[in-house]
């Protein structure tokens, strides 16, 4: 954010007006300058996270809150006062206090928020066609068996198996056919050992 100098003198000449002018146009150009320095498109990416993040920490906040407001305002019985009145009015001061939060707190995370330049990294099938690639050429260099050997054993080593998927049995029912076909309902077959456990 860009400093604002203002001393005793200027602020007493601007007023309370024209401070909040000041200071009003001063975050407009920073932000102008942000968005221009970012691009279009990544500054609304800022502004959508900022919006979604905050909202959601406020909500929860405000969820807290109106349980707590919600376990003692019996108490308000003990002050002449109707609880069902006095909740609804502290339950919409809390609501207008996180709005005000929310919009707060989105400004301030959306002027302070930059993107971190996060490091490319290759996907696997290029390093693998690199890798050979350059067996190839180790192939074509040198013509001894040992040297070619030793290449391919390192490209079998590169690569990974595939991972199989975990396939989980349904359990029959208690009273479904037991699986094993004797005909007897599962409970009074296999189920048996399965209920003594």
């Amino acid at each position: 954010m860009y400093p604002i100098e203002l001393t005793r003198d200027k602020f007493a000449a601007l007023g309370k007006e024209g401070v909040k002018e000041l200071v009003y146009h001063t975050a407009s150009e920073f932000y102008k300058r942000k968005e221009e320095q970012l691009g279009n498109e990544m500054m609304g990416r800022i502004e959508r996270f900022a919006v979604l993040s905050v909202i959601d920490e406020k909500w929860r906040e405000h969820l807290r809150d109106i349980d707590d407001l919600k376990e003692g305002i019996n108490l308000r019985a003990y002050g002449q006062k109707d609880p069902l009145l006095e909740y609804k009015k502290e339950a919409f001061e809390l609501f207008v206090q996180m709005l005000n939060e929310i919009a707060a707190q989105t400004l301030s995370v959306a002027f302070k928020l930059y993107p971190v330049a996060q490091p490319v990294m290759e996907p696997r099938r290029v390093q693998r066609s690199r890798l050979k690639a350059v067996h190839a050429e180790a192939q074509s260099a040198y013509s001894s068996s040992a040297v070619q050997s030793q290449a391919n054993a390192d490209i079998e080593q590169e690569e990974v198996p595939k991972q199989q998927p975990i396939r989980v049995e349904k359990t029959p029912g208690r009273n479904d056919p037991c699986p094993c076909g004797s005909g007897k309902k599962y409970k009074n077959c296999h189920g048996k050992a399965v209920a003594a456990r």
